[in-house]
């Protein structure tokens, strides 16, 4: 499975998972995954923290923090959501089975005009 993406966006974009998990998903461990989905490559950081309010989809707004945030500018899954939708992809969260979130980040196998990327080997 291949994506291509500029590099550098796509290391802030999975720090800035990595990093919010850190602050906000409580004492659990963090579990990271990538796994495809039909055409897509799927990012997956998971804790088990509070979890996500019902209008998850707010959280990836610009200078917004979730309601136990008391740290950070509110910009780190505005910068997520940025990056996917420069590579045609999405970010969202739902709510972790057992307890906590699990952030996506979804990218077109391919890239953003779906050229499709040699296999290496």
């Amino acid at each position: 499975m291949l994506v291509r993406v500029d590099g550098l966006l796509l290391d802030i974009a999975l720090l800035n998972l990595v990093e919010n998990a850190v602050r906000h998903g409580g004492e659990g461990p963090i579990h990271l995954a990538v796994r495809t989905e039909g055409a897509d490559v799927c990012f997956d950081v998971a804790d088990r923290g509070p979890g996500v309010p019902a209008e998850a989809e707010a959280l990836f707004g610009r200078f917004v923090r979730g309601a136990a945030s008391t740290s950070g500018a509110g910009l780190g899954l505005a910068i997520v959501r940025a990056v996917a939708s420069l590579h045609a992809g999405s970010a969202t969260a739902r709510p972790r089975e057992g307890g906590g979130a699990v952030f996506t980040l979804r990218l077109p196998q391919g890239g953003p005009d779906h050229a499709p990327v040699p296999e290496l080997g």
